[in-house]
């Protein structure tokens, strides 16, 4: 198969941690390449505040999510714009002198996107995301919402806070718009 734009391979933008089928329909592939064409301008502006030598600074944790992939992966929307392929997230590699927030401001401030999320991580805006969210669907460039995502302790009615059958607490995402 061929790649879904320079910097993206299609395994890189179909991977799964879950052994099922996770192939896009051509409309989905478009949108990836869509979304391909802005991530690999991303990808050169990162790499020209590398020093030499650093090989890989930036790894894609997810693009492309079907039906089944999604519903098995925890906090994952059902109107994910993943599930159209156009949507991926970015985590930049520690040590390599390109952080989260630098990926996440370069978008904002460059590119244009239908939604960007600073996930999780430390507080925003001084602080680094855990990773970036960054959604474009064509047609949908312009509309540049901008959200904070956040864990927040899953509580019964009694205001308890819930644990899982393993004992763990349990978090929720809620999501604040800038």
């Amino acid at each position: 198969m061929e790649n879904i734009s320079q910097n993206i391979t299609y395994l890189q933008g179909t991977n799964s941690r879950h052994p099922i089928d996770n192939t896009p329909n051509e409309a989905q592939l478009a949108n990836m390449k869509f979304l391909g064409e802005y991530f690999d301008v991303l990808y050169g502006a990162m790499k020209e505040k590398l020093k030499d030598g650093v090989p890989k600074f930036m790894s894609i944790t997810c693009m492309f999510r079907g039906k089944k992939v999604n519903a098995l992966t925890p906090g994952a929307s059902l109107t994910s714009l993943h599930l159209q392929g156009a949507a991926i997230d970015i985590d930049a590699i520690d040590g390599t002198g390109i952080t989260n927030k630098m990926i996440f401001d370069y978008i904002k401030a460059h590119l244009p996107f239908t939604e960007l999320i600073w996930e999780f991580g430390s507080a925003y805006p001084n602080g680094n995301p855990g990773w970036v969210h960054y959604g474009l669907l064509k047609g949908r460039e312009n509309e540049k919402v901008v959200k904070i995502a956040s864990k927040v302790l899953k509580k019964n009615s009694k205001g308890n806070v819930l644990k899982d059958k393993n004992g763990n607490t349990m978090y929720t995402t809620a999501y604040t718009r800038l």
